[in-house]
């Protein structure tokens, strides 16, 4: 995480900001994480920031399963290009 609370707090509200500007525009989001060690948190963090509130995303529009590798998440982008 980034070391001051505030920024990363604004930081997460900005992502999930994004994500909800995207969802209502009918993209899909899907979040993964990365080899970071603080990843895993940072995505649970912007999980709760993108489902509370005003900037609330859809569930529809939120891929759920993990994407394990970069070739999953190409994949998965194809499919829904294709869809």
């Amino acid at each position: 995480m980034l070391s001051t609370p505030s920024v990363y707090e604004d930081f997460r509200q900005t992502l999930a900001n994004f994500g909800y500007g995207l969802s209502e525009n009918d993209y899909r989001l899907a979040r993964f994480r990365t080899d970071l060690c603080f990843a895993a948190q940072t995505i649970e963090d912007l999980k709760t920031a993108s489902t509370a509130g005003h900037g609330k995303v859809p569930p529809d529009k939120v891929r759920r399963s993990p994407i394990k590798t970069i070739d999953g998440l190409l994949a998965l982008m194809l499919r829904w290009i294709s869809s």
